[in-house]
């Protein structure tokens, strides 16, 4: 449908919010040839506050005599004079649903399909409090730390006012003969693939087995609706051999996360569970997980607003006392910050964790020092690593080639919009980063003292130390040119050699010529 003089319409402004990007309603004044004369009226958008606008991002009319036109058929326009000192100074004009009331379930049924009219309804859903909407078969998750109490409706005229993982929900979802039955939601995702497993086959319904895919840009919440789905998987199939997979978490997390500008605990690797049921029972009765592609370059370089994989500045921070961890500290009253603190510790004493044991997500691993009850790595396993500072290792510090430029290294927590221009700081109301290293290393203690015995966690420590003191190894040659010298034996690089070969247990001559030559195997067997 064509436009016409009179319509109301959507102009999107791409770019950086930061540089007054957004979306804006305006007025199609007139129609000339391929091409539609835009109005607007002067607006304040409140929510892009930032520190030059402490109220809201203030945007100027625009008037015919501004002559701002746009193709009429919904692509971008070059450079628009007007719009230069918004976003990247060209726009594109979209369609508006004049018959919008507050948005759709099911993005399927929505009136005008655009980019700007998904976008209006995934913000009015997500204003709403609303975890997921629907794309057909696909669901789209948005809102996920909204801990916000709503109603969920059912197709059979029950109403549950409840969070949105409470376990009040577990068993309607269970019962559901059709997602369209429920409101959007991952256990009803979930419960479709279940009962399909046991469905008869037919034309339509070919094969027993079910696949989930679950992707996104980092942040968007990968992780936590993995956890969802694998509880409901738990519930359904009665079974906690999902307990122990969840247990696993801190210990993949740990080596496989990383903070990255927009999203602090980042997974920088690909996982594929299988949960597998019995046909006769229905029962869950085996899980495995499969990590991939793990992004191993991080180990040895990170960009400006990074940080390496987690479990190394876990190692190295400070212990802090339970009663200091962000998670107990937010609570009211100190009544409430023991209680917290008695719940993460689940009265889990250090090294009790028998192997084998389920360690379920939240216990931890702790020792008592002057009454108080620390959590992260002792200081007799750091010394047991030969660890150090931050920022002693360079592969903390940015890799060798980011090693002399002048940037915030992040070890620890850090304030609201602390990001610099480009970086996280351009993201509105930006959140302070929060890591709780030393909560995270007990967490990750508990999960591999469940796994391994105390001798085989020992052995893992070591490895991950030795891999930071070889990042302080000097390889020779390398300014100038791509080939290599051979290994700096003496000073500082020769010191970290000898401690990362005496951690591993090999020869550092063998080590040192590991680091400069490759042994490739060919033919035979």
């Amino acid at each position: 449908m064509a436009f016409k003089p009179g319509d109301e319409a959507w102009m999107v402004v791409p770019g950086d919010a930061k540089a007054g990007a957004g979306l804006h309603e305006v007025q199609i004044s007139d129609v000339q040839g391929d091409e539609v004369l835009i109005t607007r009226d002067a607006w304040t958008d409140t929510e892009l506050k930032f520190p030059q606008c402490p109220e809201g991002w203030f945007f100027k009319a625009l008037t015919p005599d501004d002559k701002v036109l746009l193709p009429a058929n919904e692509t971008f326009s070059g450079h628009i004079k007007q719009l230069a000192d918004e976003g990247e100074g060209y726009a594109v004009v979209y369609r508006k649903d004049d018959k919008f009331e507050g948005g759709v379930e099911d993005l399927v049924s929505m009136n005008q399909l655009n980019d700007a009219e998904l976008a209006r309804n995934l913000r009015a859903k997500f204003k709403d409090h609303v975890g997921w909407v629907r794309c057909g078969p696909t669901l789209v998750a948005m809102n996920l730390k909204a801990g916000y109490q709503i109603d969920w409706e059912f197709g059979d005229g029950d109403v549950i006012k409840a969070y949105p993982t409470h376990d009040s929900l577990l068993e309607k979802f269970k019962n559901l003969k059709s997602r369209n039955d429920a409101p959007p939601h991952a256990w009803a995702l979930a419960s479709e693939a279940y009962q399909n497993l046991f469905r008869p086959l037919n034309a339509v319904h070919t094969k027993f087995d079910q696949s989930l895919i679950i992707t996104g840009e980092s942040g968007a919440g990968k992780t936590w609706n993995t956890k969802q789905i694998l509880k409901f998987l738990s519930y359904v199939g009665q079974s906690d051999l999902t307990e122990k997979m969840l247990a696993t978490t801190p210990i993949l997390e740990g080596f496989g996360n990383a903070n990255m500008p927009r999203n602090p605990d980042s997974s920088r690797f690909g996982k594929l569970y299988q949960v597998f049921f019995s046909k006769s029972t229905q029962a869950l009765t085996a899980c495995s997980i499969n990590p991939y592609m793990l992004e191993k370059s991080r180990v040895s370089a990170q960009q400006r607003s990074e940080r390496n994989f987690h479990m190394f500045y876990r190692m190295l921070c400070p212990p802090r006392d339970i009663m200091d961890i962000d998670d107990v500290k937010g609570k009211s009253t100190l009544e409430k910050r023991v209680e917290e603190a008695n719940d993460i510790l689940d009265k889990e004493k250090r090294f009790t964790v028998a192997k084998g044991a389920v360690c379920k997500e939240g216990e931890v691993t702790y020792w008592e020092e002057g009454g108080k009850k620390m959590l992260g790595l002792p200081q007799s396993k750091k010394d047991m690593c030969k660890l150090g500072k931050f920022e002693d290792y360079v592969y903390l510090r940015g890799g060798t080639k980011m090693d002399q430029q002048d940037f915030l290294r992040i070890y620890e927590d850090l304030p609201a919009d602390w990001g610099p221009d480009g970086g996280a700081g351009s993201v509105p109301n930006q959140d302070p980063r929060i890591y709780d290293d030393a909560m995270h290393m007990s967490h990750t203690l508990a999960a591999l003292y469940g796994f391994f015995t105390e001798d085989e966690v020992d052995q893992i420590l070591k490895t991950t130390a030795g891999v930071l003191h070889l990042g302080n190894v000097e390889i020779l040659g390398q300014d100038d040119d791509d080939e290599c010298e051979g290994v700096n034996m003496s000073g500082a690089s020769g010191t970290a050699l000898e401690t990362a070969a005496e951690l591993w247990k090999v020869d550092a001559g063998a080590l040192a010529t590991a680091c400069c030559k490759q042994t490739i195997w060919m033919g035979g067997a």
